[in-house]
């Protein structure tokens, strides 16, 4: 991740350039001070910032329309609700609802964008990495921001010894894995953070082979049996309760080199092939996107084979390396609740659910996902939304029926 110092000149060039894709700013330790979070994804569309109100965009809307009185808390709260469980954009929501109208949701945009401008031109140093490449358009909402001039301004105000006073990028799409400040983390162990520093220096040196423990004399079984063990050690969704995004980038870098080098030794013929060389940049979106889909069908076969524990290791690295596949969110969620953990295979199977909207499969186990948490009442939705787009689901139609019959002998709704 290259480094950059002033984030005004950073922005101006993506500004000016008219590129499309996704800025990741990292802030060096000590930066956040500024009052930014540490590590923040910005839109750009041809050049232009906008928002995403199906992700984490909503929260500076949502905080400025309440700021303003434009809406509640019970609006905001039910419009959220909406949104997730529909996987409809939040300001589509707001407006057709109409709770507010199109001009206070462009205000509500503009003033979430600016604000998260304001707050990072506040940094001085730090790291970025941008993927120039189209993005989904549903919930994007230009801000129809004069970045020229709001740079400009900030530059002035620095140049002039003032404070530079920013929200934070609230309306940013925060990386996945980070933690609100408002929280309650864990601060990782002595021996943990040595274990992954030293790791995160050596990494390379170790190639393809070193990081894995193996040789090159190694069969395909003893390659993969490696794989597994050091890819769950050091996947970075273990470490999505410590407080440390330095840690959690690094976890980052070193997942991914583990994906290469076991892509990269897979692919020897021979037992006594050489070693393959290690490769000094990071790798492309599309090697991502073909990994992805490698660890998704091994994965599978092996849920398949009744071998669920191995499984939910690749369904996971086929969900973290490519977010935009329905199926692959589906299957590690099915995966993780055969594993026992069922919040996070809600977690997942929602984010299924939101990339594939009219997948009454989706829904339907959703909705018994919820049942089995308690929460009857958004079982009920999910089945009779997985009703609505397939009529003849069976399933989804026991589950409406247990679920009717549950809040019936409950009295309330939960």
């Amino acid at each position: 991740m290259p480094n950059y110092s002033g984030f005004s000149d950073l922005i101006s060039g993506i500004n000016r350039s008219g590129r499309t894709g996704i800025l990741e700013i990292t802030a060096d330790e000590g930066e956040t001070k500024a009052g930014v979070t540490s590590v923040v994804n910005i839109y750009f569309l041809k050049g232009e910032i906008v928002l995403n109100l199906s992700a984490a965009g909503y929260n500076g809307v949502c905080n400025y329309l309440l700021e303003k009185g434009k809406i509640n808390a019970e609006i905001s709260a039910a419009s959220v609700e909406m949104m997730k469980n529909s996987g409809r954009p939040l300001g589509a929501i707001l407006v057709e609802q109409g709770f507010i109208i199109a001009e206070d949701l462009l205000e509500a945009v503009r003033h979430t964008a600016s604000e998260m401008i304001v707050g990072l031109c506040a940094l001085d140093k730090g790291r970025f990495s941008f993927i120039e490449a189209p993005f989904p358009m549903k919930g994007i909402v230009a801000s129809r921001l004069n970045i020229p001039d709001l740079v400009g301004m900030v530059r002035q105000k620095k140049a002039g010894g003032e404070k530079v006073a920013g929200t934070g990028p609230q309306g940013a799409s925060a990386k996945a894995g980070a933690v609100p400040e408002d929280a309650t983390v864990a601060k990782p162990d002595d021996e943990t953070v040595e274990k992954i520093e030293r790791l995160y220096h050596n990494y390379r040196e170790l190639g393809y082979y070193g990081i894995l423990g193996i040789g090159p004399e190694s069969s395909p079984d003893e390659i993969r049996h490696a794989y597994h063990k050091v890819a769950k050690e050091y996947h970075p969704d273990s470490y999505l309760h410590f407080s440390s995004d330095s840690l959690k980038a690094k976890l980052n870098d070193i997942f991914i080199y583990i994906n290469e080098a076991y892509r990269a030794v897979s692919r020897e013929t021979g037992r006594h092939s050489r070693q393959a060389a290690p490769q000094t940049g990071p790798a492309s979106v599309e090697d991502n996107k073909a990994l992805a889909k490698m660890r998704f069908e091994e994965g599978k076969e092996l849920f398949e084979r009744g071998r669920s524990e191995e499984a939910l290791t690749l369904l996971g690295q086929a969900a973290y390396l490519d977010k935009s596949v329905a199926t692959y969110q589906f299957h590690y969620g099915i995966a993780l609740l055969k594993n026992g953990k069922v919040k996070l295979a809600e977690e997942a199977v929602r984010a299924a659910a939101v990339l594939s909207p009219g997948n009454s499969h989706y829904l339907t186990e959703l909705g018994y996902i919820y049942l089995h948490l308690g929460f009857n009442a958004r079982a009920k939705h999910m089945f009779e939304k997985a009703l609505s787009v397939k009529a003849s689901n069976a399933r989804a139609a026991e589950g409406l029926n247990k679920a009717e019959e549950l809040l019936r002998s409950a009295g309330t709704e939960r």
